[in-house]
């Protein structure tokens, strides 16, 4: 079972997290991902929960978060860290992406075209990202004509 997002968390909480040195973080981050790169999710998840905490500026622990809580299928809160880390980085078109992902997992096929939407804008904007356009322009044809009725198969 999957810890609810950010559960428990008060200001309180936070100013009883560990203090960290700042050269420490990433060093924790590199655990948490490869906690996740093996699968070890929950695990992942609590590294990942203290980094986003501790520097909530950092869009790469939101998004190391909202990953471990999308293998979980957790999507509600997966799709809120995504939001997290889109407030911090709104130009990376993967944070959309993923949280396009979470929605259509979710069955909310109107607000995954919107993610999507915003991924593909974000792609676009963008030469570092244009390996990404294919990919976002096939979900976003096949999303749209799933959203109309259309199926294939």
């Amino acid at each position: 079972m999957t810890t609810p997002f950010l559960e428990n968390t008060s200001l309180e909480t936070v100013d009883s997290l560990p203090q960290f040195p700042v050269d420490a973080l990433p060093g924790l981050y590199a655990a948490a991902y490869e906690l996740y790169r093996n699968g070890k999710y929950v695990e992942a998840c609590r590294i990942f929960h203290v980094l986003a905490l501790t520097d909530p500026c950092n869009s790469r622990f939101w998004m190391g978060l909202g990953a471990c809580y999308q293998m979980q299928k957790n999507y509600p809160d997966a799709i809120k860290a995504y939001s997290a880390a889109a407030i911090q980085d709104s130009h990376n078109p993967h944070i959309h992406l993923h949280a396009a992902e979470c929605f259509y997992h979710s069955e909310n096929l109107p607000k995954a075209l919107i993610a999507l939407e915003s991924s593909l804008i974000t792609a676009k904007e963008s030469e570092e990202h244009t390996e990404l356009l294919p990919q976002l322009e096939l979900l976003m044809e096949t999303w749209s004509q799933k959203q109309k009725g259309i199926c294939y198969g």
